[in-house]
């Protein structure tokens, strides 16, 4: 965190030390001149090893190599240029601006770009603020490597200089569409732009919009970014002007500006409510439904700020119903699906009022509606023999189901309080008689909320059936349905903004239900494997015959699938052109079409070896003995990652010990029987790890935590590598995208498990040099706008202030960031803005007394807050007088 404090400013002094490796370093660092000129010479020289030591090396030196390398640059050979512009890219030093300049008409089109990107850094400050700027937008225009063209729009961007807005946004009427494009995105991310983009939109500019003014390109790109830029200027989007570029976008006759208008429309939503202004977005989606945009849309959006930034479930109700009056004006397939949302939006609020018998009434009467509804609906969805193949159809079924197991997971948590609230009152009465009914009555409410949970499993197996046999996404795990905006965890049980005073009961109905869940689907949620309950029909899918018939049917969908795919592989046209491609998908299927077909002959054979003689019949074999058997159906059974979920919202309400728990729960399942390949398990135990390795800092077991970071770190590495290796094995580029999308992933969890050890160094085992080289690692990996505060307080601490301040002019101020804001400006001696970001970080951010409880704790032993203590104003935000 920001809280990466207290930071040797002789680490940075010494970095060279750290940095060179072989013979000679330690006189490097030094900076002897005869240790300069064999770097430089090395670097000129371009042959590795050497190569990369020496960039290493005069990197580590700082303005003086950058000094000696500039000294006769030109007179340097192509390949000692290209070197020594990749050094200077590294080491922005701001004196030294003017002469980059005055080099900037070099042939080499890389050495250029080099220079671009040192141009662009803001560690230059305001340094030759108005040359650069010149300069790049120059470049951005005529250079002729399209290369560089990019580079010097993005520089741009990057630089955070005033000047730099304008420049964007006159390069948007010369460079070529592509171009254009990208520069009006750039435009859209500086901070400084966002007045200069919504006066392009509005006011006399939104005359032209649907006009041959602007390319749909631009537009749409200006557009997606609008929404943003409006969210941050106070007040925006209360005037019909500013509302009218989303009206005019959504009625634009090029989709992609119909796509760009939405876009802005849920960003400007979201960006509104991240600054804590969900009332004013509030007020534009209701003055925009009233304009033209579809109501129910306008509703829906409200619906999320009600429930998720305001808390306000007696609101939620309100609107709820308005969204069901709304949606008898749409057309009856529309409505039907309007109505059926807004329906379950006026059950989750009726139960988060307390009306509890209410609700009960709503979600029982929507079962029995979708039930038939969907009984209703078959062409939605192909029999087994089908051969068509319809996806849209598909799509609308899973959703259908899922809404149905949505009310029988809701159904589940009312009877969960229901018993709840029996038991209590029995309790107090203490009655002999009384508790022999208690007990009579837990076994029947247990048996209802497995039956429903049941229900809701069935329906998620149906769910994924439907997307094997029509190709439509499939919902892969029950994460799908407790992470839908209408499902219980969303909208109350990890909500914590609903009735704060109440989040310690939520999480804890959170944990019985998760717990009960676990009984019913043990081998997909991890780390809540339930013991055994009433009925083992409940609480074994291989003792199922409903789930164990739609686990076979999946298997059946699959053969068919594969039939289908190796039938069309022959067809003319076929996607897969290659011979080689062909031969090796051919293959494949062949392989798997086998598999499956022994899995299906091995499993009768296993079943008859059962009933066999010997047995007469009379035994039933055993859970561990069905799963033996019927080994090839886990293949379809993916686990779920609940329990990291619930485990991370324990913690941040200070149940530490509980959340460490579900973590070495779900470890220890993962180290012995998991389910999913080893590709998964290891990512997911490295999860794991790192939610552990949290829980153990905040108990104070430092080196615990350290052991568990340390581990989730050398996995994501591991994993990583494998990746990258895989990316560079792959001839497809859209496969080789989704890899890289993949590895991307993985570099930011790697990132936050270095940025932990990071912040575990500093703050818990007070070792600033550890967490020093452990955040410089983090930060190759990720550059967010959160890195970069956090980078910030490395220079303040440092006595970098200038680059401190720099930094944070750069980065847009949102709840997220407020703490680590608060450290960088006390770190900067700043107290008040300090104690402002503090004060705003611990009443936005923490709205229940346990989360702001443990924040206080942490805030307290932050030694970037050192200067702080003692401040009236510090100690009474921290709980004192």
């Amino acid at each position: 965190m920001g809280a990466l404090g207290t930071l040797l400013a002789t680490l940075l002094a010494n970095a060279a030390a750290l940095l060179l490796t072989g013979a000679g370093a330690g006189q490097a660092a030094g900076g002897s001149d005869a240790e300069l000129e064999r770097w430089v010479r090395a670097l000129d020289a371009a042959r590795e090893p050497e190569w990369t030591q020496a960039l290493a090396a005069l990197s580590a030196l700082g303005p003086p190599a950058a000094e000696r390398v500039l000294s006769d640059f030109q007179a340097a050979g192509f390949a000692a240029r290209r070197a020594r512009a990749i050094l200077l890219a590294e080491i922005p030093a701001p004196a030294l601006s003017t002469r980059v300049l005055a080099l900037l008409g070099d042939p080499d089109p890389l050495v250029r770009r080099q220079f671009v990107l040192l141009l662009g850094n803001p560690a230059l400050a305001e340094e030759a603020a108005a040359e650069r700027v010149l300069a790049l937008e120059r470049l951005a225009l005529e250079d002729p490597s399209r290369f560089v063209r990019n580079q010097a729009r993005e520089a741009l961007a990057d630089c955070g200089l005033a000047a730099a807005v304008a420049a964007l946004d006159r390069a948007l009427e010369r460079l070529p569409l592509d171009e254009a494009e990208k520069a009006a995105a750039s435009l859209t991310q500086l901070s400084g732009g966002r007045e200069r983009l919504i006066r392009r939109l509005t006011g006399a500019a939104a005359q032209e919009f649907s006009g041959a003014g602007m390319p749909d390109g631009v537009r749409a790109a200006l557009l997606a970014g609008y929404g943003r830029a409006l969210a941050e200027v106070p007040g925006g989007g209360e005037e019909r002007r500013e509302r009218l570029p989303f009206l005019l976008g959504r009625t634009h006759p090029a989709l992609e500006v119909q796509v760009a208008a939405r876009t802005a429309l849920a960003s400007f939503v979201a960006r509104a409510a991240e600054l804590s202004e969900a009332a004013r977005a509030e007020r534009v989606l209701a003055e925009l439904g009233e304009e033209g945009w579809p109501a129910v849309e306008c509703l829906r959006r409200r619906l999320d700020l009600a429930w998720l930034e305001r808390g306000d479930a007696q609101g939620a109700l309100e609107l709820a119903r308005a969204l069901e009056r709304a949606a008898q004006a749409l057309p009856p397939d529309e409505a039907e699906a309007w109505e059926l949302r807004a329906r379950i939006f006026e059950g989750a609020a009726l139960t988060a009022l307390g009306r509890r018998d209410e609700a009960a009434r709503l979600f029982d009467e929507l079962a029995r509606r979708l039930e038939a509804s969907r009984a209703r609906r078959d062409d939605l969805f192909p029999s087994p023999r089908a051969r068509e193949w319809t996806e849209g159809g598909g799509s609308a079924q899973i959703d259908r189901l899922h809404l149905s197991a949505l009310v029988h997971l809701w159904r589940a948590l009312l009877a969960l309080e229901a018993s709840a609230g029996d038991v209590r009152v029995l309790e107090e009465l203490r009655v002999l008689e009384e508790l022999r009914v208690l007990e009579e009555l837990r076994v029947l409410e247990e048996l209802r909320v497995l039956e429903e949970l049941r229900s809701v499993h069935v329906l998620f197996l149906e769910s994924r059936l439907v997307a094997m046999r029509t190709r439509a996404s499939d919902p892969s795990t029950l994460d799908s349905l407790f992470e839908r905006d209408l499902s219980p965890h969303s909208l109350i049980l990890f909500n914590e903004k609903l009735a704060p005073e109440q989040r310690g009961p939520a999480l804890d109905r959170a944990v019985q239900l998760a717990e009960a869940f676990g009984q019913v689907a043990p081998l997909e949620l991890m780390g809540l494997e339930g013991q055994g309950a009433p009925g083992r029909e409940l609480t074994d899918v291989f003792f199922d015959p409903t789930r164990l018939a739609l686990l076979k049917e999946l298997r059946m969908a699959e053969t068919r699938d594969i039939d289908r795919r190796m039938r069309e592989l022959n067809l003319p046209g076929s996607e897969t052109r290659d011979p080689d491609q062909r031969e090796n998908l051919a293959r494949y299927l062949s392989y798997r079409l086998h598999e499956l077909r022994k899995a299906e002959s091995d499993e009768k054979g296993g079943l008859q070896e059962e009933r066999g003689p010997e047995s007469l019949g009379s035994e039933v074999p055993s859970g561990a003995r069905l799963r033996e058997i019927h080994a090839q159906l886990l293949e379809y059974m993916t686990p779920s990652m609940h329990a990291h979920a619930l485990a991370g919202e324990l913690r941040s309400e200070g149940r530490t010990s509980a959340a460490r728990v579900l973590c070495e729960r779900a470890l220890a399942t993962l180290s012995t029987a998991p389910l999913g390949s080893s590709f998964w398990s290891e990512l997911s135990s490295a999860r794991f790890e790192l939610l552990r390795g949290s829980t153990l800092m905040d108990e104070s077991r430092p080196r615990e935590a350290e052991q568990a970071y340390q581990g989730a770190e050398r996995r994501l590495a591991a994993i990583q590598t494998q990746m990258e290796e895989r990316q560079a094995a792959v001839t497809d580029p859209e496969v080789a995208r989704q890899i890289e999308v993949q590895t991307r992933v993985i570099r930011e969890l790697r990132g936050d498990a270095l940025l932990s050890l990071a912040v575990n160094a500093n703050v818990r085992m007070g070792d600033p040099a550890r967490a020093l080289e452990y955040f410089e690692r983090a930060y190759e990996l990720n550059q967010s706008p959160f890195m970069r505060i956090l980078r910030a307080c490395y220079r303040a601490r440092s006595g970098k202030k200038d680059e401190a301040r720099t930094v944070l002019r750069s980065v847009m101020p949102v709840p997220s960031l407020y703490y680590n804001i608060a450290c960088t400006h006390a770190l900067l001696d700043e107290k008040e803005e300090a104690l402002d970001y503090l004060e705003r970080d611990l009443r936005e951010n923490h709205p229940t007394a346990g989360s702001l409880a443990q924040k206080r704790e942490w805030a307290e032993k932050d030694p970037d807050l050192a200067s702080l203590r003692g401040e009236p104003r510090f100690e009474r935000l921290l709980g004192g007088k």
